[in-house]
Parts: C-alpha cells; sequence; structure tokens
C-alpha cells in the first residue's frame, strides 16, 4: 500500500511527465510530438537510474537524497536542454541531409550546453565541501545525475529526434507520390505519339 510520502512522490513525477510532454508538445516540424515528448521522458529518467547505479558503484551514499527534490531538477536541468536541442535541430534547413541537420543544430547549442553542465558541475562540487551529510550527498548525486543527463541527451535523444526527422521526410514524400500519381496518369500524350500509335 503507497504511503502519503510515496504518493506524493509518485505524483510529483507524473507532473514532471506532463511537463516534458507539454513542453515538447509545442515543437513543430516533427513527425510525432507524442513519441517525441516520450522519448525525452525515458532520456531524462534512464539518465537518473544511470546515475543511482553510477553512485552505487562508486560507494557515494544516496541515503540522505531529498528524492522529493529531484523532479524540479530533472526540470531545470534536462527539459530546458531537451527543448533547445530540438528547437536548434529542427530550424535548419529543410533541404539538407537529416544528419547534417542534426550536425548544424548540435553545432549550435552544443557548446553552450557544455558550458552550461561545466558551470552546474563547479557549483555542485563547491556545495558538497559542506559538512552537512544530506546536502553533501545532494550536490554529489545531483552532479552525477546532470552528468549522465548530458549524455544521454547527446546521444540516445539524438538518436530519437533523428529518426522522427527522418520519418517526417518520408511521410511528406509519400503524400507528394501520391499527390503527383494521379496527375501522371492521367495527362494525354502528345498529338506525335497519337499519330505513331495509328500508324502501328
Amino acid at each position: 500500500m503507497l504511503t502519503g510520502e510515496s504518493l506524493v512522490l509518485s505524483v510529483m513525477y507524473l507532473i514532471v511527465f506532463l511537463y516534458i510532454s507539454l513542453v515538447l508538445g509545442k515543437v513543430d516540424l516533427v513527425k510525432s510530438k507524442f513519441a517525441l515528448g516520450f522519448g525525452a521522458v525515458v532520456t531524462v529518467f534512464s539518465g537518473l537510474i544511470m546515475s543511482v547505479g553510477l553512485c552505487s558503484i562508486l560507494g557515494v551514499q544516496t541515503s540522505l537524497v531529498p528524492w522529493e527534490a529531484f523532479p524540479f531538477l530533472i526540470i531545470v536541468v534536462g527539459v530546458e536542454n531537451i527543448s533547445v536541442l530540438t528547437n536548434a535541430v529542427v530550424m535548419t534547413s529543410l533541404d539538407l541531409p537529416v544528419k547534417e541537420r542534426v550536425g548544424l543544430g548540435l553545432s549550435k547549442v552544443g557548446a553552450s550546453m557544455t558550458l552550461s553542465l561545466g558551470g552546474e558541475m563547479c557549483l555542485l562540487i563547491i556545495a558538497s565541501a559542506t559538512s552537512i551529510p544530506a546536502l553533501q550527498e545532494f550536490c554529489l548525486f545531483a552532479a552525477v545525475s546532470i552528468v549522465m543527463d548530458y549524455f544521454m541527451q547527446i546521444t540516445f535523444f539524438v538518436t530519437i529526434l533523428s529518426i522522427d526527422i527522418r520519418r517526417l521526410e518520408l511521410s511528406d514524400l509519400h503524400k507528394l507520390r501520391k499527390i503527383q500519381a494521379p496527375s501522371i496518369g492521367s495527362c494525354r500524350l502528345p498529338p506525335a505519339f497519337d499519330l505513331i500509335g495509328e500508324a502501328i
């Protein structure tokens, strides 16, 4: 049976899920906004799970980590980068191949994302020098979390975004062919070809 604390935590993570889906739902020029939003949620929570495993391997204690605060950390760090990265990629020229569009998008925002990661890491590492055990554990775990989230964004989420853009291109191409097919079938041959047919 769910306790009051676990129920509140579940509701908060549900709100995070809805917020991420809402933010990416405003992005145009993608095939499936729902799939992209779900991919963003998987990206963020996969990074969080990887952080727990890595901290366990490194021996970093997480027993005092306030898990109620992590949904807000996810929103501040994860969603902003995903939204910025998505907008940078979809705003590139539609005439370019998908891999070039993704490359251009990453070149526009990759440096700022990395600098932002470095600044957040410095702040968390400095804050982890405190003598308060709970704050120390939170800062160390948060530092690992944002690194894992960054890694997932530039690998897993970029792959999902590339597939979605490619699906959009194939869908547009299929629609164009369906529009052109009747016009090609209904066009008449030039008179010269009619004369040739009669002669045959």
